[in-house]
């Protein structure tokens, strides 16, 4: 005979199951977005994609179902694109990247969580840092941010070609690496020119990037 203590435990079970199976059925079927979406990047419990019926980039959770729309939004001209997408577990990075005003940053790290839409950090990834360390870029040079890691619990670290290195100089700029983590943002290598922008490497919490052709290191706290 079945102990009743584990016949209301078998049931609740039951029902919990049961719960759980339209919620993620539901999750899916959003999670595929509208026809002619194109999914940008996903894993497992996020997929990033850019709507068609709905322009712009959307952010869908496969766990809760939540919808996130990211922009660029239509009112605001001043965004001109989204890029250097990243995903760990629940949680995506990435660039939102401004026409220059001076007034405002033009490159900004934003890192949310998909299954809330919460947004957990908004950097300006390229700050005016002080160091005086510039060169004159050619016009052709990709400015802003090059590569971007991100830590499953929100920590992000990245490699900039600054324009703002020596405040607003147009025609400066200098390639550096910096990080956001427990202990605020920091400029780990103010470069300027000799930065590989690609090589970012992230390992737990150690942090590897080619300087001159050397590896250097720095660990997110």
């Amino acid at each position: 005979m079945l102990d009743l203590r584990w016949a209301g435990l078998l049931a609740a079970a039951a029902i919990v199951a049961m719960g759980s199976q339209p919620l993620a059925a539901h999750a899916a079927t959003r999670c595929a977005g509208s026809k002619g979406s194109v999914t940008v990047v996903a894993n497992a419990q996020v997929r990033v994609y850019f709507g068609r019926a709905a322009p712009g980039y959307h952010a869908c959770s496969k766990v809760t179902g939540k919808l996130t729309k990211l922009g660029p939004p239509q009112a605001d001209l001043t965004v001109v694109d989204l890029s250097r997408w990243r995903l760990r577990g629940s949680l995506l990075a990435y660039v939102r990247e401004k026409a220059f005003y001076k007034e405002s940053p033009t490159f900004v790290v934003v890192v949310r969580d998909a299954r809330t839409g919460h947004t957990l950090r908004a950097l300006d990834a390229a700050p005016p840092d002080g160091s005086g360390s510039a060169v004159g870029y050619d016009q052709q040079l990709d400015l802003g941010v090059r590569d971007l890691a991100l830590t499953a619990d929100g920590r992000v670290a990245w490699i900039v070609t600054n324009p703002y290195a020596k405040g607003f100089v147009m025609g400066d700029a200098a390639t550096q690496v910096w990080k956001a983590d427990r202990a605020g943002v920091t400029l780990l290598d103010p470069g300027p020119d000799d930065i590989a922008p690609g090589s970012l490497e992230l390992t737990g919490d150690a942090l590897q990037w080619i300087r001159g052709g050397q590896p250097q290191s720095a660990t997110l706290s």
